[in-house]
């Protein structure tokens, strides 16, 4: 994991029973392991987060490329709700 050896380990181990005390020594490893526990759920929580997202929108792109249009169209203004311009044919006062 952190590229270590067991001599290293045994050193790490060695200054913590100083540090940290014989007694204290299975409480702390204990809390160290909850902290590993609780990240990898909380990493694995949001990795499963992110496929499932990532599934969908991949999804949406494949039906969008399959003919269904991402942009609206010239001319389709009725599907957003909104009616056409229209111009006038002649505007008051025009000399036709």
């Amino acid at each position: 994991m952190f590229n270590m050896g067991f001599s290293e380990m045994l050193i790490v181990a060695a200054i913590a029973l100083i540090v940290i005390g014989p007694k204290q020594m299975p409480e702390m490893a204990r809390m160290i392991g909850r902290m590993l526990n609780e990240w990898k759920r909380a990493t694995g929580e949001l990795k499963s987060t992110l496929t499932t997202d990532l599934r969908e929108d991949m999804g949406a792109r494949k039906k969008n490329s399959e003919g269904v249009p991402d942009v609206p169209q010239p001319g389709a203004s009725e599907d957003l709700g909104v009616a056409p311009v229209k111009k006038p044919d002649a505007a008051p006062g025009d000399k036709a």
